[in-house]
Formats: C-alpha cells, structure tokens, sequence
C-alpha cells in the first residue's frame, strides 16, 4: 500500500497534476492491516467497508457490509422479471426475455461473492419461475434447473459468469497472483470453491481435471469455449445426480448414468464450432 501511494504521487507529480484524496477508498480484509496502515500515514478518512470500482462491490472484513450495487441490479432485475410474467407472449419467448433481460442484468459483477438464495435473490428468483413455469412447487427442482438451462437461473449464471471472467483475465496474462490457500472472499477463492462443487479438482494452478470431462486449463485462451462447455456439463451432471439423490418415485426407473445426448435431446446443448 505505502509503496503504491508513493508511486502514485509521484506520477501525478510529473504529470503536473493534483490528485483528489476526497475519492481514495480502502477496503481492508483484516482490521490488524487497517491499523498497520494507519500507523504508516493512512488518513481515517480512506477506510470504507467497501467500495464501488467499475460496477462491482469491494468488501472488506465485514461479511454483512451491503453490495449496494449488485442488489440495486437484482431489484431491476425483479422489476424486469414481474413485466415479463404479464407478457402475452408464449412460454418460449418468456423464456428469452429473461434470459436476455433479467439474468443477465443480474447475474452481471458478481464475481467476488456467491449470489445466495434468500433476500432480493431469492424474490428474483420465485418471479422469474413464476413467469415459466404454472406448477412452481411440481415437478423436481434439480431436474428443471437442468432442463431449463443456466441462463435461467441467476445463480447458476452468477457462477458460471465469474469462471468465464477470470478465465478470460488469465488467459490474456492478467492473472492474480497464485496462491496455494486463496484469500477468503477473493475471485479465485470464489471459482475454486465453485469448481469443486461441480466436481472439479485443482491438479495445478490454474488447471482444474474432472472425473468424466477432462483438463481445463485458464492459460490457454484458445479452450475456453470448449473448457466453459465441460463446466456447464459439469453443473448439469451434478443437478442429475442431486435429483437421482431425491426420494421421487421417477429416478429409479431410469439408468443412474448421466448420458449427455439425454439433455440435448430435450434442452439444447452446444457442439464444437456452435455460437454459445
């Protein structure tokens, strides 16, 4: 920090300019760097519980601290979700419009932490199967979020979203540094646990290898429409087998084996050379 200021001043120096103290932020993680740095020249004045940079919200050691704007998209997004269930339109173009009008407008910078299932995600969530769907409570969860895909949950899209992102970011030579236990409520440490859930394990930095889907690599910039592909296989599979895990009375009579072209036959899917 203290080396950052001072290259910072200076450069502002040569350029002849005065720089505008009144907008410097400091979000710390842990209050023991706060104090550390206040011991160094840091004025009272810079530390916030967090900060908007580019859209996104930076949070410090305080977990309930607000994200101000990734709630204020998801209650746009709300808003967005309730007019497309009065939309007289038929279900597969409601399906369009919030997929290319309400999940993608909320989904959106939520990078640094996992969108949860209550609050303003929550009501987001209930009005957009509200608008799909005519038997919200029939039918398993697990086996429609498969079916319906992952543009129609903010979740899933949030997650899906902050993989691509720093895929993009290391495969352009941009990478954090890589660390063998990742800062808790970091990017990398939001992937790595994401990936895991999915049933991915880290093999190397920055290459995670799956059971049944192979290697990805975030270096090579060139997999990534294959590699973003096999994460989304990988989240469809894990909603097979959570559904299989359900005490329904449909799962035992189907083969506990998760066939791809079971889905493309119903949902879609993306091939080699396709437009995602």
């Amino acid at each position: 920090m203290q080396r950052l200021e001072t290259s910072w001043k200076s450069w502002v120096e040569g350029l002849g300019l005065k720089e505008n103290t009144n907008k410097i932020r400091v979000v710390c993680r842990r209050r023991a760097i706060e104090q550390e740095l206040k011991v160094l020249g840091a004025q009272d004045a810079w530390f916030a519980p967090s900060a908007r940079a580019l859209g996104i919200d930076f949070t410090g050691f305080a977990p309930a601290a607000a994200r101000a704007t990734a709630e204020e998209r998801a209650r746009k997004a709300l808003m967005r979700a309730q007019r497309v269930q009065l939309a007289p339109v038929p279900v597969a173009m409601r399906e369009e419009m919030a997929a290319y009008l309400v999940t993608s407008l909320a989904s959106w910078g939520c990078w640094l932490f996992e969108v949860g299932k209550g609050g303003c995600w929550g009501r987001l969530q209930a009005g957009i199967d509200k608008g799909l769907y005519c038997y919200r409570t029939m039918g398993a969860s697990s086996l429609r979020r498969m079916l319906s895909g992952h543009a129609l949950h903010v979740k899933v899209r949030a997650s899906l979203s902050a993989v691509a992102e720093l895929f993009n970011v290391v495969s352009r030579g941009m990478a954090p540094q890589w660390r063998g236990r990742a800062l808790k409520g970091s990017w990398v440490q939001r992937v790595r646990v994401q990936l895991r859930e999915w049933g991915w394990a880290l093999v190397r930095p920055w290459t995670w290898h799956h059971a049944r889907h192979g290697e990805i690599c975030f270096l090579d910039g060139r997999s990534k429409d294959r590699a973003m592909h096999m994460v989304r296989e990988s989240w469809r599979e894990a909603c097979f087998w959570e559904w299989l895990r359900t005490n329904r009375r449909d799962p035992p009579g189907l083969s506990p084996v998760y066939l791809p072209v079971r889905w493309f036959s119903t949902g879609g899917g993306w091939t080699p050379g396709a437009a995602l």
